[in-house]
């Protein structure tokens, strides 16, 4: 597994000679969040990752993402990268689970610190 930091393309080893599919033929994944990490490695060795741990790892990552945006709220604006690449890989690991229902989506940053009552409501509020 391979923290993918920056687009594979822009990577100054790479100079577009190999993708991301290349990659994952020798057996290299490239993630950005440890959901999609878990998913990889579920699907490669599901001997070493079980479904229950896929799960476990993806309400622990949407758990502690919502830990942090409710306890800095003054960053609401920066959020929105992570939670974009955060919901692609959850949405992936319920569909790897297979749980159309069982499986609360993450809620946007505006929506979480407006129920979670925004000490610093003019930051949530600019977002609108």
């Amino acid at each position: 597994l391979i923290h993918k930091v920056m687009p594979l393309d822009q990577c100054l080893f790479m100079d577009g000679l190999l993708t991301e599919g290349d990659l994952r033929e020798d057996h290299l994944y490239l993630y950005e969040t440890y959901v999609g990490a878990a998913v990889a490695i579920h699907l490669e060795l599901p001997q070493l990752l079980s479904a229950s741990q896929l799960l476990a790892v993806t309400r622990a990552a949407k758990d502690d993402f919502d830990d942090a945006r409710e306890r800095y709220p003054e960053w609401a604006a920066n959020w929105y990268p992570y939670e974009r690449v955060l919901r692609r890989d959850l949405e992936l690991a319920r569909e790897t689970l297979n749980m159309a229902d069982d499986f609360r989506p993450l809620q946007d940053t505006r929506t979480l610190l407006d129920e979670a009552g925004d000490p610093f409501r003019h930051f949530s509020e600019s977002l609108r």
